[in-house]
């Protein structure tokens, strides 16, 4: 009886003493939310700098192209982008080769 007092008075000072040790942390808070942060201004691209290559604005001739392009939601504007042999692989990595086959793709 005695022994099994003890090992009960054991266990009973290990929880204590484990709750004594979780009560010790400091309680962590959740970060300050800001209610009146200002809101993200719509993405404008960049003004041309004067250092910008041939190459560069070219790029991005075609890139501005292309979106025009896009959003007026005509296949043959987006096809008549790309060269007779040109290849397009989307983002599951299909495979198109030819205008044609783009255009039907944007289609």
């Amino acid at each position: 009886m005695k022994l099994r007092l003890s090992l009960i008075a054991r266990i009973a000072c290990v929880l204590a003493l484990a709750n004594f040790v979780g009560a010790a942390q400091p309680v962590k808070e959740p970060p300050p939310t800001k209610t009146d942060a200002p809101t993200a201004a719509p993405f404008k691209e960049a003004a041309p700098t004067k250092t910008q290559s041939p190459a560069e604005v070219a790029v991005r001739k075609a890139a501005s192209d292309f979106d025009e392009a896009f959003n007026t939601g005509s296949a043959d504007k987006i096809a008549g982008l790309w060269s007779a042999d040109a290849e397009y692989i989307d983002e599951d990595g299909q495979r198109y080769v030819g205008r044609d086959v783009i255009n039907k793709e944007y289609a």
